[in-house]
């Protein structure tokens, strides 16, 4: 994967009132929010209803980590951010993908403000965002 390009969703295909999901591989979610979508509440209560079910559905590993691609997404509401900060039983650990600016603003502005108890962290390149996803996957699988 080029640096720079976006990962396409394969395999099957959910979707949100905000977003798409899909599993990239075990134990990863993909998670697109659309664009000019305001990620809100209930976006984030949807979030984390779809993973339990997509879990269930592709037999995933619960929780799953999350590949999160907020580049075409408006804004992240306080609310959204609240439910993602509590979300520690649903998140393994989060990579931020953004590409433009106004996303990485949005990004920073969401990782400064929200202090979470899983790994997170912003990226500008896909392959390096799965690559740290599957390093942490494969860390925690050794202690598990």
């Amino acid at each position: 994967m080029d640096a720079g390009q976006t990962l396409t969703p394969t395999g099957k295909i959910y979707r949100s009132s905000i977003a798409t999901m899909w599993v990239i591989e075990d134990g990863i979610l993909g998670y697109r929010i659309d664009k000019g979508a305001v990620d809100t509440k209930i976006a984030a209560q949807e979030w984390i209803a779809m993973s339990k079910r997509i879990c269930d559905e592709q037999k995933q590993p619960y929780p799953p980590f999350y590949y999160v691609d907020i580049t075409l997404a408006k804004s992240i509401s306080r609310e959204a951010r609240l439910i993602y900060m509590h979300a520690t039983e649903n998140v393994k650990a989060v990579a931020l993908i953004t590409k433009s600016a106004i996303a990485k603003i949005v990004g920073g502005f969401m990782m400064g403000l929200t202090k979470v108890e899983f790994p997170q962290k912003l990226f500008t390149d896909d392959q390096e965002a799965l690559d740290w996803l599957r390093a942490l996957r494969d860390q925690q699988g050794e202690k598990e």
